[in-house]
């Protein structure tokens, strides 16, 4: 299992990574925990601890895929609303 370590600061972004920085940043404030961003192909990608690959495209696409830990589920879905895009697409569990 991946080891999350609390992230306090924006590190990793690509300067063109506006949106997934922004993203990173309120979610930050509301507690969640990542590991570092990654750059993936044409996308930055955010790995949440609860489980939430956040995908932030180059096009300002968002997706949303991975396991949610149900333990964390409907609190962590209720936030990541909150904060994405409306346009966001969501393919997890």
């Amino acid at each position: 299992m991946t080891k999350f370590k609390r992230i306090t600061r924006l590190t990793g972004f690509p300067p063109e990574a506006v949106l997934a920085r922004s993203i990173q940043s309120r979610l930050l404030d509301l507690d969640f925990a990542f590991d570092e961003p990654r750059r993936i192909a044409y996308a930055v990608q955010l790995r949440a601890k609860c489980g939430a690959l956040i995908n932030v495209y180059d096009t300002s696409k968002v997706v949303v895929q991975g396991h949610i830990v149900a333990a964390v589920a409907e609190e962590s879905l209720r936030l990541l609303k909150q904060v994405l895009p409306t346009t966001t697409r969501w393919q997890c569990r």
